[in-house]
């Protein structure tokens, strides 16, 4: 993703052509990859590589990177990961070293040329250390580099992310959901210490835009290290790629949210069916969160639900007070704020009423503009139409069309097992004030035999521990989920978990 598209991103609720959040799933202020071309394996009979760590100076915050330069044959290759955008292994094209330097670029496919990551590096006399820039919609951004001698220097610490061996069992699943299979991991509880089950279990919801099934983010894996949590405590888990994502097949670009909601009732089914699992929840995360009411309303094998920073009012609304809580946290002044909320409402009441084309790109060309005059960023009127178009795409994608008008009270209020619902106090994209207040007078209304809403202090829409909430954070955290939060959610099941 361009420096400019992940702000545009936080407007329209991620980048939908090849997305990242719901309630955007964090959009730095320059986010270099959106989407990966289909990646090639390195060349065989390459000749030894050097590995470089680098550094990303970007506004407020840094971008950290890894990059193997090989010969390979008469030519230069490499290949780039960037672990905070989930890119592993990603194909370098134009590489290039001519004395001391060093020159790459990561082609984003469907983008044009402009947009694509372009480093220029300048090695110092000790072959050790290099400085330089990375060009990228004509943003500059200072860089740095140093030589990775060993080759397997960590980019980013996730201590949470658990280290083998597991002292429970992984088990590769595939999930027929008719006309495509979700591919998973199903965790199941050490039988030398919880015996053969049945377990709880549950089935775990991402949310907005193409996950896989650890959910990984900004270099952390959120459900990766609750399933680790949850097995550890006696509580199976289902986690899967989205359909189109990973292992998984199908068409992510096409699918709505209630087609996400389909996917889990299917992965419901798939789980039924194993001797070993008992009472069956559902997780759900942002997004997930959303999707969680509409598959346990009238759903007798949903036995429990836990919603973890999920939205209770429409997505139009979420995505107004999301995007002002995101822009004045980043330091955006009251005037801009003021001046970017009245257009964004422009573009939502004329999407949301089917408005003419011509009055929609207007509205969003000033939108536009005004994000790009905030950030500093120089920019022509041909760059200015593709960042207007690409948004203009993406409001009228079918997930964006349903999710504007999308809403889970009625369903919530449907609700006839447990809930347990937690927001974090410093969530700047489904902000409390406007979602918890929703969901306590929903349950309050429902069948539901108990439940239990909580706002936990001091965490982010990730729920990690955070000082502002801003996104900008996400990365920096080392923690990828509180353990507070962990230990809330596996007691609440172990207490609730109990086959009807």
């Amino acid at each position: 993703m361009s420096p400019i598209l992940a702000l545009i991103s936080i407007l329209f609720g991620g980048d939908r052509a090849q997305d990242a959040e719901i309630v955007p799933e964090p959009a730095q202020e320059a986010i270099v990859v959106s989407y990966q071309p289909a990646q090639e394996q390195p060349t065989e009979g390459a000749m030894p590589s050097q590995r470089w760590i680098g550094v990303v100076e970007l506004p407020g915050q840094t971008l950290g990177f890894a990059v193997v330069i090989e010969s390979v044959a008469d030519r230069l290759g490499g290949t780039l990961d960037i672990p905070m955008q989930g890119l592993t292994a990603g194909v370098l094209r134009d590489v290039s070293r001519e004395g001391d330097e060093l020159g790459f670029t990561f082609e984003i496919a469907g983008l044009p040329e402009v947009n694509w990551p372009k480093w220029v590096m300048t090695i110092d006399e000790t072959g050790k250390a290099a400085a330089g820039e990375l060009l990228q919609s004509g943003v500059v951004f200072p860089t740095t580099m140093r030589l990775d001698e060993s080759g397997e220097q960590e980019i980013l610490s996730r201590p949470q992310n658990p280290a083998r061996p597991l002292p429970y069992r992984e088990v590769e699943v595939v999930v027929d959901a008719d006309e495509h299979a979700l591919a998973g991991t199903l965790t199941l509880p050490d039988v030398a210490k919880f015996g053969h089950g049945p377990y709880p279990a549950v089935i775990l919801i991402t949310g907005s835009g193409p996950q896989d099934r650890d959910e990984t983010l900004l270099g952390h894996k959120p459900f990766l290290v609750l399933s680790d949590h949850l097995a550890r405590h006696g509580i199976a888990a289902l986690r899967y790629d989205d359909r189109g994502v990973g292992a998984s097949t199908g068409d992510f670009s096409t699918a709505t949210t209630l087609d996400f909601a389909d996917d889990v009732r299917d992965a419901v089914v798939f789980l039924g069916e194993q001797e070993s699992i008992g009472p069956i929840g559902l997780i759900g995360h942002s997004e997930g969160g959303l999707i969680a009411p509409f598959v346990a309303a009238g759903n007798d094998e949903i036995e429990f639900v836990v919603l973890l920073a999920a939205p209770a009012v429409p997505g139009h609304e979420i995505l107004m007070r999301q995007t002002r809580a995101i822009a004045e946290a980043e330091g955006a002044s009251p005037e801009m704020l003021d001046k970017q909320a009245k257009l964004q409402t422009a573009v939502f009441t004329l999407v949301l009423n089917g408005g003419d084309e011509s009055l929609i790109l207007a509205q969003l060309q000033q939108l536009v503009m005004l994000q790009l005059g905030t950030a500093g960023v120089e920019y022509d009127k041909e760059i200015l139409d593709q960042y207007v178009e690409q948004s203009y795409q993406q409001m009228q994608s079918p997930w964006m069309q349903q999710f504007m008008t999308l809403d889970p009270r009625p369903m919530l209020a449907k609700l006839t097992q447990p809930v347990l619902a937690l927001n974090g106090t410093l969530d700047l994209q489904v902000l409390i004030d406007q979602n918890i207040p929703e969901i306590n007078k929903a349950l309050d209304a429902s069948p539901s035999p108990s439940y239990t809403v909580a706002e936990l202090e001091g965490l982010n829409h990730l729920f990690q521990p955070a000082i502002t909430g801003s996104v900008s954070e996400y990365g920096e955290i080392e923690t990828t989920f509180d353990e507070g939060a962990l230990m809330t959610i596996s007691e609440w099941i172990n207490k609730h978990a109990i086959s009807k």
